[in-house]
């Protein structure tokens, strides 16, 4: 009778104490597989941590649909982006051969002549210049005294190597002109080509087996458990910006110099430069490493 009146005046009451009956559904499997599946195991290391850090980035990263998302999303753990070793076509350190051979994995061919695939169009090619010679001289000579031009400067650079370049732009532009014009109605592919002026050519890359820095090894140093490490070869980010006055497109490239498969040619050496880029003209190159943003694309 008591507990009556105390459901009709709590009525949420009487749920709470009324217990619904339940039984444990059960659910048909198999714990026996034909073949044993066992967990992974896991490397619980610090490389194999920060290996798995990077794996699960990179699955992020390839995830993203569009280049600019890559990039943002490669850039932004970086907050202003990776410290790079800078690679400019106008800035050429002295001595830097072995250290670009060796970043860029190339074998320098000294040669004094073109290949010989080009003899196959010289008869067309001095033809067209007899035609468009005379064109050639007249445009030069406009561009150096015919026309008055101003020329804007900057004050980081000194002012006489600017207007060089800046003449030698106009006058690359007019050759390019007459040579399109006349080459259109003999060649039906020049026609369909695009032209870009002072486009910007960029490439980013990492190079592996570069020695340890000290600033790294100081750090290593500190931990007793690294003490396998504290030598180990680092990867270096690499980045190349280049300027040209102007560039070609078509749909046909140029025929390669050397075959594709001559990179795998055990002939060709590369010699071996591990040490760091601070070796390598010493202030100059310094004034290179600079922090810019990877244009790299990271694919799927």
């Amino acid at each position: 009778m008591y507990l009556n009146r105390v459901h009709r005046t709590f009525p949420k009451l009487k749920k709470l104490l009324t217990r619904q009956q339940s039984q444990a559904a059960l659910v048909e499997q198999n714990e026996y597989t034909d073949t044993p599946e066992y967990p992974p195991i896991l490397d619980m290391s610090l490389q194999g941590k920060k290996l798995r850090e990077r794996q699960e980035l990179h699955r992020k990263i390839q995830a993203i649909n569009t280049v600019e998302e890559k990039q943002i999303a490669l850039n932004m753990p970086r907050y202003y982006g990776w410290k790079c070793i800078l690679f400019n076509e106008d800035k050429v350190p002295y001595n830097a051969m072995p250290l670009v051979q060796y970043y860029t994995r190339s074998h320098f061919i000294p040669i004094d002549k073109l290949p010989e695939y080009y003899n196959e169009t010289g008869e067309a090619a001095d033809a067209v210049v007899q035609e468009i010679k005379d064109l050639i001289e007249e445009a030069i000579l406009i561009e150096n005294g015919g026309v008055d031009r101003k020329f804007v400067t900057s004050t980081s650079k000194k002012e006489q190597p600017q207007l060089e370049d800046a003449l030698a732009k106009c006058i690359v532009k007019q050759i390019n002109r007459i040579i399109t014009n006349n080459l259109s109605d003999k060649v039906e592919h020049v026609l369909s080509s695009q032209i870009d002026y002072d486009p910007r050519h960029e490439a980013f890359w990492f190079i592996g087996g570069v020695d340890t820095p000290i600033n790294v090894l100081r750090w290593r140093q500190q931990y007793g458990k690294l003490r396998d490490r504290w030598y180990e070869p680092i990867d270096r980010p690499v980045q190349y910006k280049g300027t040209p006055i102007l560039t070609v497109r078509n749909r046909l490239p140029l025929k390669p110099i050397l075959p594709f498969e001559e990179a795998e040619n055990p002939e060709f050496k590369v010699p071996k430069f591990t040490a760091e880029p601070y070796a390598v003209s010493g202030l100059v190159t310094l004034m290179n490493l600079v922090c810019c943003l990877i244009m790299a694309v990271v694919t799927s």
